[in-house]
Order: C-alpha cells, then sequence, then structure tokens
C-alpha cells in the first residue's frame, strides 16, 4: 500500500471467500492481522453493503481505530463513486 507522500507499507491479502455477488472474505495477511467481510444486501431497487473486519488483536484495533475509520470511509467512498458512474 502506498501513501501520497510515497511511503510504503506491507499489505498482502488472500481472498478466502467469493460469492458472487453477495459475499466476499478477505484476510489481511500482514499486520494488522484481520479478517474482512463484505456482504450485499438488495434493498428497494438498491442495496446495502454491509463491512465487518475482525481484528486477531483486540489491543491493536482499539489503537489503530482512529485510522481504520477515515480508511474505510475513503474506501467505501470511492466504491459508491465507482457505483455511481456505471
Amino acid at each position: 500500500m502506498h501513501e501520497l507522500d510515497g511511503k510504503s507499507y506491507p499489505n498482502e491479502n488472500i481472498f478466502q471467500e467469493i460469492a458472487e455477488p453477495q459475499k466476499i472474505v478477505i484476510r489481511h495477511d500482514c499486520n494488522p492481522y484481520f479478517t474482512l467481510t463484505v456482504t450485499i444486501d438488495d434493498i428497494d431497487g438498491g442495496a446495502r453493503l454491509n463491512w465487518q473486519q475482525d481484528f486477531d488483536d483486540e489491543a491493536i484495533a482499539k489503537n489503530i481505530t482512529h485510522i481504520i475509520g477515515p480508511a474505510n470511509e475513503q474506501n467505501l467512498d470511492k466504491l459508491q463513486a465507482l457505483v455511481i458512474r456505471s
């Protein structure tokens, strides 16, 4: 993963499950270790995206909450923009 300022971070992911079009499970296989489960539910002509991150270490999760929230919002905003354009 690369920051805008050029700084790089290790980022390895393993796709553990893909059940098109409703579910994807991704294992983040470097620190911080977590499993991300994304599901999509059809609702009234649209869709609801459910995003759940389960961290291996609760203390690490608490220490990086201030980073995770904004980063996830950025990712979801980018996804929303792509969906709207298509």
